[in-house]
């Protein structure tokens, strides 16, 4: 199916681009603590680099997580539904996910609109933050699509064996 294709590709891109980040941010510390251990002077503004880094790959992690359906939950609620209506209740769940992170992303486009009109300046880099904070609008899209799909195409949900069974 070439929905399902287009989601892979999708998570892999994330992925990729999580990496890259985490490993942004670990070699951009790693410079600076060599530079303070052997030159007694570190590498202004890489902490600060490292932090935003760090921020990419995290919102990006959220939206991984959410596709591999190994985010946290609360797991309550599984026990209340009667397996009669697992999958019935496991579609609601998806498409009110799929609202709420929708909403999420289209407050995040608010968010970084407002930042961009207010020319914003990241601290010690001066440099534009609604770059940055991209990431926001574009993970929350991200994974409301992610629920959106598998609300239309529940056979794309990977199978919840969290109460020993499986459910779609």
């Amino acid at each position: 199916m070439g929905l399902a294709r287009a989601l892979k590709a999708r998570n892999r891109l994330e992925a990729g681009v999580t990496v890259i980040a985490y490993a942004v941010t670990a070699l951009s510390l790693l410079a600076d603590i060599l530079g303070r251990e052997l030159f007694s002077q570190g590498i202004d503004g890489a902490p600060r680099f490292a932090v935003y880094a760090a921020i990419i790959a995290g919102f990006l992690g959220m939206s991984l997580a959410a596709e591999d359906d190994s985010h946290i939950r609360p797991q309550v609620f599984d026990y209340l539904v009667p397996p009669l209506f697992e999958k019935m209740f496991s579609r609601l769940a998806d498409a009110v996910s799929a609202l709420i992170y929708g909403g999420l992303g289209y407050l995040a486009v608010g968010f970084v609109r407002v930042t961009y009109e207010n020319g914003d300046i990241a601290p010690v880099l001066d440099w534009p933050i609604w770059p940055v904070q991209l990431v926001l609008p574009y993970t929350f899209f991200s994974i409301s699509l992610r629920y959106l799909v598998i609300t239309v195409a529940p056979s794309l949900k990977r199978p919840d064996t969290s109460l020993g069974r499986e459910i779609r």
